[in-house]
């Protein structure tokens, strides 16, 4: 299968428009490139490295309680850093 073979199946999949036929397949293909002229490095393609955080994953809301003498700290140190 090729890349552009590949792209066309996946944006129709994904509802995409044929736009991304070319970008996707053109991604794959300089993946490719990369991975046959450095062997040996890691199988997580350089374009997902920079957008896989696992930080974000660990992330969880947090809800802090605060007293009025805490908000009033709050806000004057939010005036100081705003001059």
């Amino acid at each position: 299968m090729t890349p552009e073979e590949f792209a066309k199946i996946l944006t129709t999949d994904m509802g995409l428009s044929g736009e991304f036929i070319h970008l996707i397949s053109q991604s794959i293909r300089e993946q490719l490139i990369h991975f046959r002229l450095q062997p040996g490095e890691s199988l997580v393609p350089p374009l997902f490295e920079s957008v896989i955080r696992p930080s974000t994953y660990d992330w969880e809301p947090s809800i802090e309680v605060l007293s009025e003498e805490d908000i009033e700290r709050m806000a004057k140190e939010m005036d100081r850093t705003a001059r």
